[in-house]
């Protein structure tokens, strides 16, 4: 053999065949304790079902329904010079919102531009005008406002008492399905029903393959896949009933009123809010667990509810970013360096895709706003010409009013004035809330900031009613205890019951601290928090969590001014007979803030000096009557 000859090879060894597949699985990722909380709403469930439901172009399909447009035809809704709502078919023209009426025309020469309602300075109702003028007239959504309601009654008979409701805005509202959605799947899987220990695991679905989505687009998830063919396990077959449910009441809402709707279906309510936008008009998108990261990828973190705002410029600015990915790489703890300890935490959820706000069925209105603002030459320059003004506002408030139910009312009015000098406002409190009465008071607090004929002209005029109540039969407060005659009739027939705002959907808010109490009764005026605000300044309708309150700037008129004569505080007369109840509270309160007495002395120990009391509480004879249990002396 050759010195260079190869070495002998060894013949192939065959390869180890490959191990046996894993067994299939038989148990769900879910628990009973996980079915359980679904159908108590709870957002600790990860098979909860969140709809957020969203009128396509709302104002437009309102006015094409109005004027009997066909779909085809491209429309667009305008307020002053401005348009603010689109149909589709004009926005396939280029046609878009905030542009003008003359640059829509040139877009699509065959648009038709409708004009919102309006009320006209002095009328109290409200009507549809070709080319309105600004200067004398105030924009009007009441038709808007009624179709909303027809609307959200549709939802509720479509889905009944299990699905919370909560509207979110005039064109938009979120529904927790889950409940609804659990019956559902023990009505089909009543194998479910049995009694297990909490943290058992779920079978999984049995004989499911492939699961109806109700033609509702699917979000990919981290797979890819588009069309639900991954395997099937108990979240998914909840969200597949959802959309079922979601489809069956947008489907409701066009049969019976002719208006088209998006949707999304989630497991919370940012989700559910992105996923209507995924695919419109008309249609319903379902973003599943599986695909909640590479959805929340493809947005910049600004397009988040929450984030679109201050917060989110602060971090875009210090991060340099705008990209959700690019800040899913920012531990922590330095966003805690930026944030606060809980809105840094907030921030790192739900970039995530976690968000627990509860859907609320009934959120408390604080307010209601009604104003508008003028520009020369059309400024009011006297009482009589602000004053078809006020006819106006009260008449916009009172329609409001009337679409609330019949307990809740206001407590109090506020009138904001601008003239070129500045701006000023008074507050008075409600007792009757009809329109004569509403527009009395008005006219009252214009003549207390306005009294003079240096004032005029005035630039900016709004009234507010705020301290919605809903009144209750039984509470009494302690002013019926002190009038008498038909103001005490009235005092008795008051029924109040305290609402407060659940939290908003967003980052935590530092709590500010409530006016209430004894401060209430020294005038004060709620700042002015701008809602939902028209393009010419006015504002519609304003919800506000808090409101902070400033100092008079002027005296207030003498015809509606009450000085009391103990504390010399200014106030309006109307609450003269609260400020009253108000010293006679702090009497007691002054009282439970006393040491407690000495001991009295016993019968076989003389008094210290030896002397007798006198009047009613020395002698033998004059001694103080004994102090039932739970009661106090006054400290007069």
């Amino acid at each position: 053999m050759s010195a260079f000859s190869p070495p002998p090879t060894s013949p192939p060894q065959p390869s180890p065949p490959p191990p046996p597949p894993p067994p299939p699985t038989t148990t769900s990722r879910y628990t009973h304790r996980h079915l359980t909380q679904l159908s108590n709403y709870s957002a600790e469930s990860p098979l909860r079902v969140i709809a957020h439901i969203d009128l396509d172009a709302f104002y437009a399909q309102c006015e094409m329904k109005r004027l009997g447009v066909a779909p085809e035809v491209p429309l667009a809704v305008s307020q002053w010079a401005n348009l603010i709502a689109v149909n589709y078919p004009a926005r396939a023209a280029g046609v878009t919102r905030h542009i003008t009426a003359v640059e829509a025309r040139k877009l699509c020469p065959t648009v038709q531009l409708v004009h919102v309602a309006v009320w006209r300075a002095g009328e109290t109702t409200w009507s549809y005008i070709p080319e309105p003028s600004m200067a004398h007239s105030k924009a009007c959504l009441d038709p808007y406002r009624a179709a909303s309601k027809e609307i959200l009654a549709v939802f509720r008979d479509a889905v009944g008492a299990d699905v919370l409701l909560e509207k979110a805005s005039i064109d938009e509202s979120f529904l927790d399905l889950s409940k609804l959605v659990h019956r559902r799947i023990l009505a089909r899987y009543p194998e479910l029903a049995q009694d297990r220990e909490p943290g058992e695991l779920l079978p999984l679905p049995q004989g499911v393959e492939k699961l109806d989505w109700a033609e509702s687009h699917l979000v990919a998830n981290v797979d890819g896949d588009v069309g639900g063919d991954t395997a099937v396990d108990w979240d998914d077959v909840a969200m597949a009933e959802g959309a079922h449910i979601v489809a069956d009441v947008r489907r409701l809402v066009w049969e019976r009123l002719g208006y088209t709707c998006s949707a999304g279906i989630s497991n919370n309510k940012m989700l559910a809010k992105l996923g209507s936008g995924y695919r419109k008009p008309n249609q319903q998108s379902v973003v599943r667990l599986s695909a909640v990261q590479p959805f929340l990828n493809t947005f910049e973190f600004t397009k988040i509810r929450g984030l679109g705002g201050k917060l989110g410029t602060q971090i875009s600015t210090h991060f340099n970013t705008t990209s959700l990915t690019e800040l899913l790489a920012i531990p922590l703890p330095q966003l805690s360096a930026l944030l606060s300890d809980d809105t840094a935490t907030w921030v790192f959820n739900v970039i995530r895709g976690h968000d627990k706000t509860p859907v609320t069925p009934r959120t408390a209105l604080k307010s209601m706003l009604s104003a508008k603002s003028f520009r020369d030459p059309y400024l009011p320059a006297s009482a009589s010409a602000a004053h078809k003004w006020l006819m106006v506002f009260i008449s916009d408030i009172s329609s409001r009013l009337a679409d609330l139910d019949a307990d809740t009312r206001p407590r109090h009015m506020s009138l904001n004035y601008a003239n070129a000098s500045g701006a000023r406002s008074r507050q008075a409190p409600l007792g009757r809330v009809d329109a004569e009465s509403l527009l009395a008071t008005a006219a009252a607090l214009l003549r207390a900031v306005a009294s003079e004929e240096r004032d005029w002209p005035c630039v900016r005029l709004s009234v507010e009613v705020a301290g919605f109540e809903v009144r209750e039969a039984g509470n009494r407060g302690i002013a019926a205890f002190l009038v008498k005659g038909a103001e005490a009739r009235e005092v008795n027939s008051r029924r109040t019951e305290d609402e407060r705002r659940p939290g908003e959907d967003g980052p935590p808010v530092e709590k500010k601290r409530r006016t209430e109490g004894i401060g209430r009764f020294f005038v004060q005026t709620p700042g002015v928090d701008s809602g939902r605000r028209e393009e010419d300044g006015e504002t519609t309708e304003t919800e506000m969590v808090g409101v902070e309150t400033e100092r008079e700037e002027m005296a207030p008129d003498d015809a509606l001014v009450y000085t009391c004569p103990d504390c010399a505080v200014q106030l309006p007369v109307d609450m003269q007979a609260e400020h009253a109840d108000w010293h006679f509270a702090k009497a007691l309160a002054m009282q439970d803030a006393l040491p407690p007495a000495p001991p009295p002395p016993s019968s076989s120990t003389p008094a210290r000096g030896g002397s007798r009391g006198r009047g009613r509480g020395g002698g033998a004879g004059g001694k103080r009557g004994a102090v039932e249990k739970g009661q106090k002396r006054l400290a007069f």
